[in-house]
C-alpha cells in the first residue's frame, strides 16, 4: 500500500512539474506577445509622428508659397498703379530689391 501511495505521489509530483513547465512556457509566450504589441505600438507611434511632421512640412511649404505669391502679386499691383514698370521688372529679378520693396510697402510680415 505504501508503494502505491509513493507511486501516486511521484506521479502527482511529475504532473505538477509538467504543469509548471507548461505554465512557464505560456507566461513566456504571453510576455513575447505583449512585447510584440508594445514594439508594434511604439513603431506605429513613431511612424505616425513622422507622417504628421511630413504632412505638416508640406502644408507649411504650400502655405508659404501661397502667401509669398500673394505678396509679390500685391507688390506688382502697387507698382503697376504707380506706373513704374522698371521697379516691377527689377523686383521680379532681384530678390534683395524685392524684399526692400515688400518692407517699404509693409507687405512683408
Amino acid at each position: 500500500m505504501l508503494a502505491v501511495f509513493c507511486g501516486l505521489i511521484i506521479q502527482l509530483a511529475f504532473m505538477i512539474y509538467r504543469i509548471n513547465i507548461k505554465y512557464e512556457v505560456i507566461i513566456e509566450k504571453v510576455s513575447n506577445v505583449k512585447g510584440f504589441f508594445e514594439l508594434a505600438e511604439e513603431k506605429g507611434l513613431e511612424k505616425g509622428l513622422e507622417l504628421g511632421r511630413t504632412e505638416g512640412r508640406e502644408e507649411g511649404l504650400q502655405l508659404g508659397r501661397t502667401e509669398g505669391a500673394d505678396m509679390v502679386s500685391e507688390l506688382n499691383t502697387i507698382l503697376a498703379r504707380e506706373g513704374n514698370l522698371e521697379k516691377i521688372i527689377k523686383a521680379n529679378t532681384d530678390k534683395v530689391y524685392r524684399n526692400e520693396l515688400l518692407k517699404k510697402y509693409r507687405l512683408l510680415k
